[in-house]
């Protein structure tokens, strides 16, 4: 099953956002791995009404939010694809 991995951000994309994206994609092309990346904005419907109001940057997987408010690290992105 493909995961799903969105990043939430403000619009248009502040510098943590945008971080936050290019270290995902790195860690995905890194690992050749069969994901989907997909932007979300902080202040859709959708993701408001999915996760609440959230602090950019976040990253989600699979639907469930796992980093929030911070840019993460290489390894971590690489953990969470790893373990879940």
């Amino acid at each position: 099953m493909v995961k799903i991995i969105e990043i939430i951000s403000s619009e248009p994309p502040c510098p943590k956002c945008k971080a936050t994206y290019k270290i995902v994609e790195e860690v995905v092309r890194d690992l050749g791995i069969d994901v989907k990346v997909e932007k979300r904005s902080a202040t859709s419907r959708e993701v408001i009404s999915k996760y609440g109001i959230v602090i950019t940057p976040a990253i989600a997987i699979d639907g469930v939010l796992k980093i929030i408010g911070r840019v993460p690290t290489k390894k971590e992105v690489l953990d969470l694809l790893s373990s879940s």
